[in-house]
């Protein structure tokens, strides 16, 4: 065969090897050879139009001298002249034939974007033919005598050398045609998109065929993808098509419909871009609020049960991240829009910060698992796929169902108050419930704390704000309590009107929302502010509102510096101190912390920042300037430990770097690094108050004030300013006379009190028309005392109220007391002037005058020990046992609200114990009883025996006796049942003046 033809056969061979794969030697390849010449040789190819194309070349050199790519344009230039012109058969010398132009075409046709594509014009190395140098003459002569004659110089003609002068001509065209060929482009094409692509020779198997059915993709979106091109030799790849055919068999009325047919590898990227939050997808529809499996989907080894099994659990999470995704641009989009946000707590911001963080952590981790996969290095199941995403399939859930639980499922609360605290409390909650299952849960475990310790920062900010400056700065109302504006710091009503507790109006106990902490009794305060409180400030809650508010005060007593140590004159943020403590307390359980913090000590030691030559230059030269070696000090420093770490960077390396066997449980964590903060805070600030109140404004003086005045202790004093009001009463003198009641108390006070004397003054009150005892009178006498701002916060309007209401019962009392002590006996013997003209009033008598004068006596005698053992019972058993009760709280107590509580417990207990609540009224009414009897036997002593008959006297016994009676019983029965103590000598005395009488 001719030199064209083996040149012809060669590049049939590499175009069947480079789109087939086949090897020479092969029977598929002996085939494919066969039907490849029998097709160039006795077959044409469709009609060609040779402007047709020569326009579609000079378009494509344009081309690619627009982009730039000259190269490119002079090499197609050059190649497709040497084509056209050299001859494509055996003995044919023809150019530019049909056959040229419709191979052209056919690899024009077959060209996509090759202005992509990578070119370098080399040519390839061309092996010369071999030459046969065998002497045949010599070897078919051997041993034959040739006669050489005139001929022997010339040299015997072969078949080589018969070719015509004009063969020999056009050789060096063949040759060159053939270089030419060889370094022509190899065109392949995929199944959706063709590339034009040159390739060197050494080079093709690399950056041929092979290479783009690895990095094309089918556009099976666009319905491009065929089912041949899915399916492969194996058994197991015809899955779906034998299921498709047996169901046609079976069922006869079975359609099969259009299918798109997908391979496993772009199901699974679907699948990765799903979990990533693309909602617009071909393989998954995105519908109703979930993720459906398109129902024309087909994949060659699997069926559609099968692949719906598989892509179901990623379906649900694809719609969890959906879900979070939406939440975050939610956010995200009011702020960047600049949209009011005082709807949107910053508790609700923190929380889709974190959110937002585990989203892109998320995208990363799916990214590179794309990417192993598009490096098609290792085999990927969706089976393998779930168990690879199995973790971050749980972690998706949880942060789901953080979401549902703290957010979505608060969206009907009424207040910002109550959203934070209920997010904060199920992040608490959450994370408590999967630390107590230990290493069973690290993963969740170092995903939960750092989210719950980020969610929590505006919360623990804003805690830390008021504690430490005295200032509640809550913008978006989100604390537990609120700054009532309408109260300022300098009124009494501060501590318990300042700050209000943020409640729902629609609630069951909508008249709240206006009541204060401290309106709510002692035992129900602690449960009533930590009900709106997040769980974990549960134990801590009323010692931040008590700092919070003692903070205020200290501020508006311009004390404030007592309590603030830092050089800087702010204390750190509770936050960051937090975050310090945790970082120590983590970092002491690592092996390694300790030796690192050794050598930095040491580096910090031995290396001084000012060298001694620096020193002596610096006190050498001039006048030596301290604070020119300050700041070379600070310079040096900065160059030495270098720039200091933000708070954003310790934070973020913190919680990236917990470690799950260095964790504590939560409650110690808090135990240790929150609590002890917040509680050294609240002794610092708290006792700070006491002190200055004790020391500087005379708490305990006023509180001995009160109770001197009031409750009566200054005995002498109060003597001789109730004694004088008793006088004018029994002499029928005006005394409801509010400038004669102030100038006898202030008469009174003079010797001992004179420096109270600007302070207590008398109120007279309009006397009560449904008085029911005489003995009521003085109720209208009220004391006020003048306490100044901040110990009105301790003795209130209200406390004087119940100290005034003391005070008029103690005045009923010493009233009765003193004028039983200021009957005579010769009051009651003298006679009566008129006795002889009503002496026959009493002639019918059977008793005597004496008779009547010992009954009065007797009588005076029970009433006096029933009076002095009520008034020993109140002024020793009352006033001062629990005085004394008192004075021990109020040394024991560290706060100003337990001071308030301490003394609104005493003046309550007072109150109660002088039978001045209403549950013991009927006690009250019997005490009244035998006061007013005491007033009405006393206007009938003074009147004399004559005047008095033995029925009064007889009446006046008999309604003592019954009070007695009462009282004594019912106080017996207490004392039996251990209830009340200390009516013990009450009851004991009432007792006593009851046998007296059987007797």
């Amino acid at each position: 065969m001719a030199r064209w033809r083996g040149n012809f056969e060669n590049l049939t061979k590499s175009l069947i090897t480079h789109l087939t794969g086949l090897e020479d030697g092969e029977e598929n390849f002996r085939l494919c050879q066969q039907f490849a010449m029998s097709n160039f040789k006795f077959h044409r190819f469709l009609d060609v139009d040779s402007h047709k194309v020569n326009r579609a070349l000079d378009g494509m050199r344009t081309k690619f001298e627009v982009h730039s790519q000259t190269e490119k344009a002079i090499a197609l230039t050059q190649l497709t002249e040497e084509f056209l012109n050299s001859p494509i058969f055996e003995d044919k010398n023809d150019g530019k034939t049909d056959t040229h132009y419709s191979i052209l075409y056919l690899l024009f046709l077959l060209a996509d974007n090759p202005t992509a594509a990578d070119f370098r014009l080399t040519l390839p190395q061309r092996e010369n033919e071999p030459v046969d140098d065998f002497d045949w003459s010599a070897h078919l002569l051997d041993g034959e005598d040739v006669y050489q004659g005139g001929y022997a110089d010339s040299p015997i003609p072969s078949d080589d050398e018969s070719l015509s002068d004009s063969d020999e001509d056009d050789r060096p065209q063949h040759q060159s045609n053939e270089a030419i060929v060889s370094q022509s482009a190899v065109v392949t094409a995929t199944h959706d998109t063709s590339m034009l692509v040159t390739h060197e020779s050494d080079v093709v198997e690399d950056n041929g065929y092979g290479w783009l059915m690895k990095n094309l993709v089918v556009q099976y979106w666009k319905g491009m993808s065929r089912e041949e091109d899915t399916i492969d030799n194996h058994f197991s790849s015809n899955l779906v098509r034998d299921w498709e055919s047996y169901k046609s068999r079976t069922n006869p009325l079975y359609c099969k419909g259009s299918r798109t047919f997908v391979t496993e590898i772009q199901v699974l990227r679907e699948v990765l871009w799903m979990m990533s939050g693309v909602s617009d997808l071909f393989i998954f529809q995105y519908k109703g609020g979930r993720f459906i499996l398109r129902d024309d989907i087909s994949v060659s080894h699997l069926t559609k049960e099968c692949v719906e099994s598989f892509v179901q659990p990623f379906c649900k999470h694809g719609v969890h991240v959906q879900v979070l995704q939406t939440f975050v641009q939610e956010i995200v989009s009011r702020s960047c829009l600049g949209q009011d946000l005082t709807t949107v707590p910053m508790t609700y911001q923190a929380f889709t910060k974190t959110v937002s963080q585990f989203l892109q952590d998320l995208q990363t981790y799916l990214s590179g698992l794309e990417k192993r996969i598009i490096r098609n290095e290792e085999v990927m199941t969706l089976s393998m796929m779930s168990v690879e995403l199995q973790t971050w399939s749980q972690k998706i859930s949880l942060v789901y169902s953080l979401y549902i639980n703290g957010v979505a499922a608060a969206a009907s609360l009424p207040t910002n108050s109550l959203k934070a605290s209920h997010l904060l409390s199920v992040l608490y909650n959450t994370v408590l419930e999967y630390d107590s299952l230990g290493e069973f849960t690290p993963d969740m475990i170092m995903l939960l704390l750092p989210m719950w310790m980020q969610t929590s920062q505006p919360y623990l900010q804003i805690i830390g704000d008021w504690i430490n400056n005295g200032h509640l700065d809550d913008p978006m109302n989100e604390f537990v309590v609120q700054r009532n504006d309408n109260v300022k710091s300098v009124d009494e009503t501060f501590w318990e009107n300042a700050f209000v507790l943020h409640m729902p109006k629609s609630s069951t106990n909508s008249s709240v929302l206006s009541t204060t902490i401290a309106q709510f009794p002692e035992h129900e305060q602690v449960s009533v502010a930590t009900a709106w409180a997040p769980k974990f400030l549960q134990p801590v809650v009323k010692d931040i509102v008590l700092t919070g508010k003692s903070m205020e005060v200290l501020e508006h007593l311009g004390q404030l510096f007592q309590v603030i140590g830092n050089k800087d004159g702010r204390p750190d943020s509770l936050y960051d101190t937090f975050m310090k403590s945790l970082e120590k307390t983590l970092g002491s359980k690592s092996p390694t912390a300790g030796i690192s913090q050794n050598r930095k000590r040491e580096t910090t030691v031995s290396t001084p920042v000012l060298t001694p030559n620096i020193e002596h230059q610096m006190r050498g030269l001039g006048v030596f300037d301290p604070l020119l070696r300050i700041n070379f000090e600070a310079v040096f420093s900065y160059l030495h430990v270098g720039p200091v770490e933000s708070d954003d960077d310790r934070e973020l390396r913190l919680l990236r770097g917990l470690k799950s066997e260095n964790l504590q449980p939560v409650e110690m964590l808090l135990q240790e690094c929150l609590y002890p903060h917040i509680l050294d805070r609240y002794h610092v600030v708290c006792s700070e108050l006491v002190r200055i109140l004790k020391e500087k404004y005379c708490l305990m003086d006023f509180l001995t004030a009160m109770r001197k005045f009031f409750l009566m202790e200054a005995g002498d004093t109060m003597f001789n300013f109730y004694a004088d009001i008793f006088d004018r009463m029994k002499n029928m003198e005006q005394w409801r006379d509010l400038s004669v009641l102030n100038l006898v108390l202030h008469e009174a006070m003079y010797t001992l009190y004179p420096d109270e004397i600007n302070r207590l003054s008398v109120t007279l009150e309009t006397p009560s028309t449904q008085e029911k005892f005489p003995i009521s009178v003085t109720d209208c006498i009220k004391l006020s005392y003048a306490v100044p701002w901040p110990v009105d916060l301790v003795i209130t309007s209200r406390s004087q109220d119940i100290y005034n209401q003391i005070f008029s019962f103690l005045l009923q009392v010493k009233r009765a007391k003193y004028c039983l002590e200021q009957l005579r006996f010769f009051d009651l013997k003298k006679e009566d002037i008129l006795k002889s003209i009503h002496l026959s009033q009493y002639e019918e008598e059977d008793t005597t005058r004496n008779t009547r004068i010992h009954r009065m006596q007797l009588l005076r005698f029970r009433l006096l020990y029933f009076v002095n053992s009520l008034h020993n019972y109140i002024m020793t058993r009352i006033l001062q046992s629990t005085g004394l009760e008192f004075q021990s709280d109020i040394e024991a107590s560290v706060d100003l609200d337990q001071i308030i509580a301490a003394h609104n417990s005493y003046v309550s207990k007072i109150h109660e114990r002088c039978l001045l609540h209403p549950k013991v009224a009927f006690l009250r009414e019997a005490v009244l009883k035998v006061l007013n009897l005491i007033l009405s036997f006393h206007k009938i002593w003074d009147q004399g025996v004559d005047e008095i008959s033995m029925k009064i006297i007889e009446d006046m016994e008999l309604e003592f006796s019954r009070c007695i009676q009462f009282l004594a019983s019912f106080l017996n029965n207490v004392i039996k049942r251990g209830s009340f103590p200390h009516l013990e000598s009450l009851a004991f005395a009432l007792i006593t003046s009851m046998e007296y009488k059987g007797r």
